[in-house]
């Protein structure tokens, strides 16, 4: 559906650089990144607020580059809202159809539709000074859906939110991507949110598109440090210059690989790891240590262990129970070869 090839754009001292992209149709797909990562100027790109210094977007293989943002029925849900303060809720939702000439019962009907659709329906007469901060999100986005565009844009739309209102509508969104067969392309910094989201990720760093993927895909075989840190895989182990003797668990790791080339790392999940009080058989990759934190964290425990270097381990509650895990006890970390994943170091 949405076709990015080789876009470039200098903005100050930042750069998009030789972004390629494919989104295809239906797709509930996150750009996710750092702040700063760039990822709301290649949506601003993508909706038509900047054009490019360089390269072509296209939509279903038409090339829109050079097209005004009302040209290119996309619907766009900036992060501040940008709604009008003298308008009511009915009058912001109607915006978009009065520019396109619609008029009367129809752009009456439409309204109500988008509105009723995000539960707002009841508010359609209220001035927006006075709604919350999760009925504006709500309002953003009747006047996104009401346009029936083919792309829907959404810049950070969630993250001022508090908790419960980020969840309910975080819900209410991926409920509306399965019913109306959506296609979204959803910024964010927040992974988490990118995982109970999207169906495929982009991840940024400083101007460029690190890995492009679906959500499985990027979150268990990252193809850079970068993108696995910021997914939340925090066991990464450089390649350079290590040996069993400079770092006997580093040097394991890479030797139950084979020789890893320089400038490669290993990473390894959190949850791909067991714990056993037990002597794991010699033939197993694991690492005695010592428990140094527990964390918990709702349904699982974060697990600190010093086996040499830090190791996180994540376990159910009913594991850490079964274990009866605790600060200072110690613990063998069993990690199946087929866990380690090779990647870039960078």
């Amino acid at each position: 559906m949405l076709e990015l090839e080789g876009i470039a754009l200098r903005l100050g001292e930042f750069s998009l650089r030789e972004v390629d992209l494919r989104v295809e149709e239906g797709q509930y797909f996150c750009l996710a990144g750092p702040t700063g990562a760039g990822k709301t100027i290649l949506l601003e790109c993508i909706a038509g607020l900047h054009r490019p210094d360089r390269g072509l977007i296209r939509m279903h293989g038409r090339d829109v580059t050079a097209l005004p943002p009302e040209a290119r029925n996309i619907g766009y849900v900036p992060q501040d809202h940008a709604l009008f303060p003298h308008m009511s809720v009915f009058e912001n939702i109607a915006y978009g159809l009065r520019e396109r000439g619609l008029r009367g019962e129809e752009l009456a009907q439409r309204v109500r539709a988008a509105a009723e659709t995000m539960r707002i329906a009841h508010l359609l007469g209220r001035g927006i000074e006075n709604l919350s901060g999760g009925e504006r999100q709500r309002t953003a986005f009747a006047r996104a859906l009401v346009l029936n565009c083919e792309l829907l844009l959404l810049d950070e739309s969630l993250s001022a939110l508090d908790v419960v209102t980020r969840k309910e509508l975080g819900l209410q969104l991926a409920d509306l991507h399965r019913q109306l067969g959506l296609t979204v392309i959803h910024v964010t910094h927040d992974f988490d949110e990118a995982f109970n989201l999207a169906t495929h990720i982009g991840v940024c760093n400083a101007g460029r598109l690190l890995q492009v993927d679906t959500i499985e895909q990027a979150f268990t075989q990252p193809n850079c440090r970068t993108v696995a840190e910021f997914l939340g895989i925090v066991n990464v182990f450089p390649r350079r210059g290590t040996s069993p003797r400079s770092c006997p668990v580093i040097g394991r790791l890479h030797h139950a690989l084979g020789r890893t080339p320089d400038g490669r790392c290993v990473c390894i999940r959190p949850d791909q790891i067991a714990l056993s009080r037990e002597a794991p058989p010699p033939s197993a990759l694991s690492f005695r240590g010592v428990v140094r934190q527990l964390r918990w964290l709702g349904p699982i425990y974060e697990v600190i262990l010093d086996i040499g270097t830090p190791l996180v381990v994540t376990v159910s509650r009913q594991e850490r129970a079964d274990l009866n895990l605790q600060a200072g006890d110690a613990v063998s970390a069993v990690i199946e070869p087929a866990a380690l994943h090779i990647m870039h170091d960078g």
